[in-house]
């Protein structure tokens, strides 16, 4: 049954096709993984920093706002029962891909987030989220569970929701943090939260306004932990909130290879 799965993935993948379909009739969820004493471990990547800025679309600039996210997504994760959150960098430094997932691989991470923000370079029409996951099969099916949790959270704030992404590159997987999390079997996923070039998408972050700012990034992140709260079936003793028996939901966002034009 395994091989029958992965052909029809393979086959899917080449054609570009939606993935939907496949997804809800061929998969089932498993269990997620945890260390030996039962604790959840969690990290979160904010993309860039140091040298690398990212996108810089005045007054904005990604490693700044993908910092203060991951910080805020920490705190609210940090909330819930027997688990641990790290970042892969605390602060504005430089850091390597490979010493991104190394670190998460050295703390046996059982998810693995890296928080964005996206730029269309000159084509301001495109605006909303997307999240972009694994090609392999081993990891594919809950990583698409995932994106479809994770893009429920963002729409209902009112972004634009681009698809569940993939990108396929010549040794597999296009990014190399995916790429290298899949080698070391850790579920993963990159977020782009919505487009700083986007006016719908800058709206939504204040315009520029500090304030509106802090209180938009801190959104997102409760956001992207609940998703990955509900993914991860985590339960909070102190807030009450028990995602133990969550069901994940149908796929019903488009599930795309990436595409220069989309």
């Amino acid at each position: 049954m395994k091989k029958q799965h992965t052909k029809l993935l393979s086959a899917a993948l080449a054609a570009g096709v939606c993935l939907a379909l496949i997804l809800s009739s061929c998969f089932a969820l498993p269990a997620s993984a945890k260390t030996a004493d039962g604790k959840t471990v969690i990290v979160l990547d904010p993309g860039h920093g140091g040298e690398e800025t990212g996108a810089v679309k005045p007054p904005f600039v990604e490693k700044f706002l993908s910092l203060y996210l991951a910080q805020w997504v920490q705190v609210f994760l940090s909330s819930y029962d027997n688990v641990e959150v790290d970042l892969t960098h605390p602060g504005d430094t430089d850091m390597s891909l490979k010493e991104r997932v190394d670190y998460a691989k050295s703390v046996n991470a059982d998810f693995f987030a890296c928080l964005h923000f996206n730029a269309s370079s000159g084509e301001p029409s495109r605006s909303g989220a997307e999240v972009y996951i694994t090609i392999d099969p081993s990891l594919f099916p809950q990583e698409a569970f995932f994106a479809q949790t994770e893009l429920d959270e963002l729409s209902a704030l009112g972004l634009d929701v681009r698809g569940i992404k993939f990108r396929i590159g010549t040794n597999g997987d296009y990014y190399g943090i995916t790429r290298r999390c899949t080698a070391y079997g850790i579920e993963s996923a990159l977020i782009e939260h919505c487009f700083l070039d986007a006016a719908k998408d800058r709206a939504f972050l204040g315009n520029g306004d500090s304030s509106a700012l802090q209180l938009s990034l801190q959104t997102l992140a409760y956001a992207d932990a609940d998703a990955i709260a509900k993914h991860l079936r985590l339960k909070s003793s102190n807030t009450g909130v028990d995602y133990t028996n969550y069901t994940d939901p149908a796929i019903t966002w488009p599930v795309l290879p990436y595409s220069a034009s989309n």
